[in-house]
């Protein structure tokens, strides 16, 4: 029985920045974050042996953080974006001219992870503004738009995401950064190539020993939840 589904459920966003928003408003004062970012996506595959710039195509995420000290934090995201690769023009090898096919398809991860900032940037007292850190956790990869699917999967997956970035103090609630992250997949579908065409089973036409993986690049914006400490606590 084929579960593959084309649907995305784009309607529950919404409900995500709701619940994130009621999250803030609970948490404790200037540990609390809430973001936008805007970049693009990536993958690599039996299309895309190798990561390529050229094919990057829109993405974008909303997130939640929460500090756990001020070099660890906990954040939760949401990331929404398009993966595309083709055989064509320029074929890798005489197996992707034989196979000549592509994909494009939409995809919404959901996920946790725990960052680590490797410099103290919320010490007012040390003027640090910036940080590089580095992040990993799990996340439920879920997509659509394949046609033509020959095969029996589930269109939803988990992944291991990880990577690094930057991130800039711009003063007491807003920050901005720049991030980049790869995703793990346990899957050799996202191209919707594994091992062979349905129409045609004789011909090898992937590799189904090596799964998928997909990458998120982007440039965020933060702003934290700050309260102006009242002045009679300090008697």
């Amino acid at each position: 029985m084929k579960i593959f589904h084309r649907g995305i459920p784009f309607q529950g966003f919404p409900f995500f920045l709701s619940f994130l928003l009621l999250l803030s408003l609970d948490s404790a004062a200037q540990r609390t974050e809430a973001g936008i970012g805007l970049g693009a996506a990536s993958y690599t595959g039996d299309i895309n042996p190798t990561y390529d710039v050229l094919s990057n195509r829109p993405a974008g995420t909303a997130f939640f953080r929460y500090f756990l000290s001020d070099y660890v934090a906990v954040k939760g995201s949401l990331v929404l974006g398009n993966i595309a690769a083709s055989d064509r023009p320029n074929p890798t090898d005489p197996f992707a001219n034989r196979r000549n096919t592509d994909f494009s398809i939409l995809f919404v991860e959901a996920g946790g992870v725990l960052e680590y900032y490797f410099l103290n940037f919320r010490d007012e007292k040390l003027r640090q503004r910036w940080s590089p850190y580095f992040f990993g956790g799990i996340a439920v990869f879920t997509m659509g738009g394949h046609d033509n699917v020959g095969y029996n999967y589930s269109n939803s997956q988990p992944v291991i995401p990880f990577g690094g970035g930057v991130r800039y103090t711009i003063d007491q609630r807003w920050s901005v950064g720049f991030e980049f992250g790869a995703r793990l997949t346990f899957f050799d579908y996202v191209d919707n190539v594994s091992q062979r065409l349905t129409q045609n089973k004789s011909y090898q036409y992937g590799n189904r020993h090596n799964n998928d993986w997909y990458y998120y690049t982007g440039f965020t914006l933060s702003y934290t939840f700050y309260t102006i400490p009242c002045p009679f606590d300090y008697k």
